[in-house]
């Protein structure tokens, strides 16, 4: 893993699928950082996923839109509108996992109906993963790194940007989602390639994909990218410790 190499930027259709098959190599294994999470909270368990196994229907076509017919076992669900609907799932179970609350990520179970919500991506991975693609392992579920990382195989992990850019800079308070501010964190971390330095300043999407590499790079040489404080059971983890 070195940010010092010529990164290749993936621009075909963003399905997990497309690029699952982008990224592996018969020789090498491919470890696949994503910003979208990959665990429930704890107490959801064996019955979420005995729930994504319990029909072929899309999990979006079965998810909630009313608190009382939602459960920890069917946990996706859209927002009604008008006040007070948020507050009413949440009085029905936990909605958010450690990670979350320690980052102040949203949930990842909420599909629609508040500004920032993550849902729809989650149900994407979830979708893929669920039919069972071979060599896709997913980490911590499936094993440590050590264990996972075999010629050919494709093994997917969370990441946070905005939590690895507060590692790699911890003294410097950034809004990545600002040009200046991204301008001045380039300054201060290895420098991407010329190739790609004008389109990391220019996209947020690109800059949070060049703070992943670095940091994880990082955290891979000094030993803690396959974290020892993943829950491989419920909530997941993020490569490197950063929670």
């Amino acid at each position: 893993m070195d940010p010092e190499s010529e990164p290749v930027l993936f621009e075909k259709p963003t399905s997990f699928e497309a690029l699952v098959e982008w990224m592996r190599c018969p020789e090498l294994p491919s470890l696949v950082g994503i910003d979208v999470g990959v665990g429930v909270p704890r107490g959801h368990g064996a019955g979420f996923r005995a729930w994504l196994e319990s029909s072929q229907v899309p999990i979006e076509r079965r998810c909630s839109s009313t608190p009382d017919t939602w459960s920890l076992e069917r946990p996706f669900f859209r927002v009604p509108p008008g006040p007070g609907g948020l507050t009413a799932y949440r009085r029905r179970g936990r909605l958010t996992r450690g990670i979350d609350d320690a980052l102040g990520g949203k949930s990842p179970f909420i599909l629609s109906g508040i500004p920032g919500c993550v849902g729809s991506s989650c149900v994407q991975l979830w979708e893929y993963l669920r039919r069972g693609p071979e060599r896709v392992r997913l980490w911590p579920f499936d094993g440590p790194l050590t264990a996972l990382l075999r010629p050919g195989a494709v093994v997917v992990g969370e990441i946070y940007p905005s939590a690895q850019l507060r590692a790699l800079l911890p003294q410097t308070r950034l809004r990545k989602s600002k040009r200046a501010d991204r301008a001045v964190a380039l300054a201060q971390l290895p420098s991407p390639p010329l190739a790609q330095s004008q389109r990391a300043l220019d996209s947020e999407d690109v800059f949070d994909a060049w703070v992943g590499l670095v940091q994880m790079a990082q955290a891979d040489a000094e030993g803690y990218l396959d974290s020892e404080a993943a829950d491989p059971v419920h909530e997941g983890g993020l490569l490197g410790s950063l929670a």
